[in-house]
This record gives structure tokens, sequence and C-alpha cells, in this order.
């Protein structure tokens, strides 16, 4: 049973920020340790943000999960869910040929996919049905 919030309460629960949950999807990508001062996030709040792990960079999209995805803490104590996610693609920066590109705003590089675009994956777990 929920109880109701004190009047004198509501005011500091508008004023409180809200949180949003994201898992970030990054593939194939190898899982090995990062050190988290090497970790960088641009963009989080456009249509592509970008991730930075190491010397690695990937280009991402939103996605809404399949289901709810439960993040829990290191103890294994459920902390919070989430149906919203990052599906994050490898890029690799290649250099722009200075006599095949005149405009000067954009900088020094470019941006390249190293694997066709994310729009859904499906769970690794999912039931085939055996043929017969």
């Amino acid at each position: 049973m929920t109880r109701p919030v004190p009047f004198e309460d509501l005011h500091t629960i508008a004023d409180s920020p809200q949180v949003t949950y994201l898992t970030f999807d990054l593939g194939p990508a190898d899982p090995a340790p990062i050190n988290p001062s090497s970790i960088r996030i641009a963009g989080l709040h456009t249509d592509t943000p970008f991730l930075q792990l190491g010397h690695s960079l990937f280009r991402g999209i939103h996605a809404t999960a399949l289901g709810t995805e439960l993040i829990f803490t290191p103890d294994a104590t459920h902390h919070a869910q989430s149906d919203k996610k990052v599906l994050f693609n490898p890029v690799a920066l290649q250099p722009r040929h200075p006599d095949t590109h005149t405009d000067t705003h954009t900088g020094p590089a470019t941006l390249t996919s190293r694997e066709p675009p994310q729009t859904h994956r499906p769970p690794t777990n999912h039931h085939q049905p055996e043929t017969p």
C-alpha cells in the first residue's frame, strides 16, 4: 500500500531532477575492462550520440528495448529498470582529402562506419524452431 505524500513535500518532489536510465548496447565490441577516466560521451540528448572507450569510437542511435531491462548494483541489488537504450556501432575517423572537400567549417576528418547501422537486434537467447 502506498502512502500519500504530505503537501509540504510536493515542492521538493517537483524541484528534484528526473533520472532516466539508459543501457548502452555495443554489439560485438570487445568487453575488455576500460579505465573509467577514458570513457567519454557526447551528444547523449541528440539523435546521434557518440561514445569513446579508450581509443575506440562509437556512433549511436536511440532505441526502445524489447522489454524492460533490469539494472543491478555490483552486489546484485536491484537498482533501476529501463526500456530505453542506445545502440552503438564502431566508427573510424579518416582524414579528408583537401582536394575533394572545400568546406572549412566541418573540420579535418570524417566519420565512417565499420558496420551497417543497427535498427533492431533480436535477443541472443531467442528460441529457434526445429525444422523437420
